[in-house]
C-alpha cells in the first residue's frame, strides 16, 4: 500500500476548520428561524425532545475516529502498512458490532418514546417512533462516516474531510428547507439530515480506497494490537458519555418536566453557546502538537504558564467581546432572529455563558493533560458536574421554573471548572493560575469594558426586530471594540504579528 505523503497545512487546516464553524453556525441561524416559522415554536420543541433522546444513542460510537486516527497514524509513521490495514479491519469488525449494539437499543428506546415523555399524545408518539426509526439510520451512518473519516485524517487530509463536511452542511440546509417547504414537516428535516450524511460517508470512503489507496485488510488476529486501543475507545465512550449527558440533560428535563416551547427556548440558547463554545477550541486545537513538544522537552511550569497564556489572550478576546456584545445586543438578535416570544432565550445564553468562559480561555491546558497522561481526572470532574448539573436541574425547575435549568449548569460548571479544575492545575501540575489569567487578561479586559460603556447609549435605540439596526449595532461596537484592543489591549509583540500580517497581505495583492 502506497499513501502519498502529502497533508494539511495548519494555517490551512485552521482556515477549513473556521469554514466549517461559519457554513454549521449561519446554516444553524437560518434553519431555527425557519423551522420555528414554518412549524412553530411546539413542533421545533417537538423535534427537539426526540434528538436529544437520540443523541445519547451516538455516544457508543466509542471514538472511533479518534481511535482510527491514534493508531493508523503511529503505524503510518513506522511505515508498517501492513499493520494499519490489519488494524483497519480490526476496527471495521468493532464498527460492525457498534452498529448491531445502536439498532438494538435504538429499537428499544423508540419504543418506549412515551414512556420517557409521558406529555406525548397517542399520535406524537407515533410521529415520535417513526421519526426516531430514521435517526437510528442517521446515527449508524454517522459511526460509517467517522470510520472513514479515521482514516483520511490519520494521513493529515484535513482539507478534504473539512470540505466535505462544508458541503454536507450546506445540501443539508438546502434539502431541509426543501423538504419542510413540500410539508414534509420534521419528518423531512430527519430525512434531509440522513440523506447527506449517508452520502458524506460514501464520499470519504471512497476518498480513502480510490485516492489514499488505503486498504482495509485482514492479516492475522491481533488482540495485543487492540488491547491499548480497546482501552482509549473504553476512555472515550466515558468522555462522550459525560459530553452528550451535559449537553442534553437540561433539554431532555425541560421536556419531562415543562413544555415543548420552553424546550424550544432553551435550544434556541443552546445553539448560541454551541457557536460561543466553537469559536475559542478551534484556537486552542492548532496549539496542541506544540504541547506535546513542550512537554517532551522537560518545560517546567513557567514555560508552560506562558505558552497556555498566548492562545489564551486570543481566545479571551474572541470569548470577552462575545459576551459584552450579547449583553448589549443579544436582546435584539433573539428578537431579529427568532422573535419576542423566544426572549428568554438571552439570559439562558448568559448565565451559562459567563461560568464557561474560564474553561474555554484556559482550553490548551487540555493538550498538557493529554501530554502528560492526566486526563482521568478531568473526565471524573466533568462526571461530576454532570452529577451536580442533574440534580440542581430538577430541583431548581420545580422551584423556579424553566430558568432553573441553566442556573443549574451555571453553578455546576463554577465547581467544576472555575473552582475544582484551578486548583488541581495548582496543585498537580504546580501552575500559578493568578498568574496565568493576569497574562490573559492584561490590557484586554478594561478594552472589553471600555466598549461596552461606549456602546451601551445604544441600547436606548430601540430594535422590534430589524436586522439592519442590529447589523449597525455589531459593526459599531466591533469598530469601537478592534480599536481599544489594537491601542491599549494588545501587547507590543502581537502588534508586530498583526503589522506583519497586513504589509504581507498588502505587498501581496
Amino acid at each position: 500500500m502506497h499513501i502519498k505523503k502529502y497533508s494539511t497545512s495548519k494555517k490551512l487546516a485552521m482556515i477549513f476548520t473556521y469554514l466549517q464553524i461559519i457554513a454549521q453556525s449561519v446554516s444553524t441561524l437560518f434553519l431555527t428561524r425557519f423551522y420555528i416559522q414554518q412549524l412553530g415554536e411546539e413542533a421545533y420543541g417537538f423535534y427537539q425532545m426526540i434528538y436529544a433522546v437520540a443523541q445519547y444513542i451516538l455516544i457508543l460510537d466509542l471514538g472511533i475516529s479518534a481511535t482510527m486516527i491514534r493508531y493508523i497514524a503511529e503505524f503510518d509513521a513506522r511505515d508498517d502498512h501492513k499493520k494499519a490495514e490489519n488494524f483497519a479491519f480490526h476496527m471495521m469488525v468493532v464498527m460492525g458490532l457498534i452498529l448491531c449494539f445502536i439498532v438494538g437499543v435504538g429499537i428499544a428506546v423508540g419504543s418506549n418514546i412515551g414512556n420517557i415523555y409521558t406529555s406525548f399524545t397517542p399520535v406524537e408518539i407515533t410521529l415520535a417512533q417513526k421519526i426516531f426509526r430514521v435517526m437510528i439510520l442517521q446515527i449508524s451512518a454517522t459511526v460509517f462516516s467517522h470510520f472513514a473519516q479515521g482514516i483520511a485524517l490519520a494521513y493529515n487530509r484535513y482539507s478534504f474531510v473539512k470540505g466535505v463536511a462544508i458541503m454536507q452542511i450546506l445540501v443539508g440546509a438546502v434539502l431541509s428547507v426543501a423538504f419542510v417547504l413540500f410539508g414534509m414537516g420534521i419528518e423531512g428535516i430527519v430525512r434531509a439530515n440522513t440523506i447527506v450524511i449517508i452520502l458524506n460517508a460514501i464520499a470519504v470512503i471512497c476518498f480513502d480506497f480510490f485516492v489514499l489507496k488505503f486498504k482495509i485488510k485482514f492479516h492475522k488476529l491481533d488482540f495485543a494490537m487492540m488491547r491499548p486501543a480497546t482501552i482509549l475507545m473504553l476512555a472515550m465512550l466515558l468522555q462522550s458519555v459525560i459530553g452528550y449527558v451535559n449537553t442534553s440533560v437540561d433539554k431532555t428535563i425541560l421536556g419531562v418536566m415543562t413544555t415543548k416551547h420552553d424546550v424550544a427556548v432553551y435550544s434556541i440558547a443552546a445553539t448560541i453557546i454551541s457557536m460561543f463554545n466553537a469559536l475559542p477550541t478551534a484556537v486552542s486545537s492548532v496549539y496542541q502538537p506544540d504541547a506535546v513538544r513542550l512537554v517532551v522537552k522537560g518545560a517546567d511550569s513557567t514555560q508552560i504558564n506562558d505558552f497556555i497564556s498566548k492562545p489564551g489572550r486570543i481566545q479571551f478576546i474572541i470569548t470577552g467581546g462575545f459576551i459584552a456584545g450579547w449583553i448589549l445586543f443579544g436582546m435584539d438578535f433573539i428578537k431579529c432572529w427568532t422573535g419576542p416570544n423566544t426572549i428568554m432565550a438571552w439570559a439562558y445564553v448568559l448565565i451559562i455563558m459567563v461560568p464557561n468562559m474560564l474553561p474555554l480561555i484556559q482550553n490548551t491546558i487540555l493538550a498538557i493533560l493529554n501530554a502528560k497522561d492526566k486526563r482521568i481526572f478531568r473526565s471524573l470532574i466533568l462526571g461530576l458536574i454532570v452529577i451536580i448539573n442533574i440534580a440542581l436541574t430538577v430541583f431548581l425547575v420545580k422551584k423556579i421554573g424553566p430558568i432553573g435549568a441553566p442556573i443549574a449548569t451555571g453553578i455546576s460548571y463554577i465547581i467544576g471548572h472555575c473552582i475544582i479544575m484551578n486548583i488541581y492545575y495548582w496543585k498537580e501540575l504546580k501552575l500559578d493560575v493568578i498568574d496565568m489569567l493576569k497574562k490573559i487578561t492584561k490590557g484586554i479586559l478594561p478594552c472589553v469594558l471600555i466598549t461596552t460603556a461606549l456602546c451601551s447609549p445604544l441600547l436606548f435605540i430601540k430594535n422590534k426586530g430589524n436586522w439592519l439596526l442590529f447589523i449597525f449595532k455589531a459593526m459599531v461596537f466591533c469598530v469601537i471594540y478592534a480599536f481599544t484592543l489594537y491601542k491599549w489591549g494588545l501587547n507590543k509583540k502581537e502588534k508586530q504579528e498583526i503589522t506583519k500580517k497586513l504589509s504581507k497581505f498588502k505587498k501581496n495583492n
